[in-house]
């Protein structure tokens, strides 16, 4: 099941060779050439975590824990790849500073996300101390 990650990061570097080679004759085409491989590739991968997102919610299932807590779980694993991307692609562009306040705009999203599970945590907590 884990080969399919050679094909993968193969792609990935060839990728990046190829852009780099074009960057000095057509921006714009290497730009596309980015651009189809990372949508190419994040589509391959979330095809991949299909057995690994039925396994999460069985196991959530078994604890008895709600749909909503594997909502926030997805939620905020996809934040923090589209976060880390984001933060990645202005980096490489030299703009460090917008790369800062995406990362921060990120926290702050997972944050928001992760005020039910918070709020549930803050609650058990209070009812464990009543007693």
């Amino acid at each position: 099941m884990t080969e399919w990650i050679f094909s993968v990061l193969a792609l990935c570097v060839f990728a990046t060779i190829l852009c780099k080679v074009l960057d000095h004759y057509n921006k714009e085409f290497s730009l596309y050439i980015a651009v189809s491989v990372i949508i190419i590739v994040s589509g391959f991968a979330f095809i991949t975590l299909s057995p690994v997102s039925e396994l999460v919610e069985e196991l959530f299932t078994r604890a008895g824990l709600g749909e909503d807590f594997i909502i926030i779980l997805f939620k905020s694993v996809g934040i923090c790849y589209i976060t880390e991307l984001s933060s990645e692609v202005c980096k490489d562009n030299g703009q460090g500073g917008i790369s800062v306040i995406a990362e921060l705009s990120g926290k702050i999203a997972l944050i928001i996300v992760s005020m039910p599970l918070t709020k549930t945590i803050i609650e058990i907590i209070t009812d464990l101390s009543a007693y």
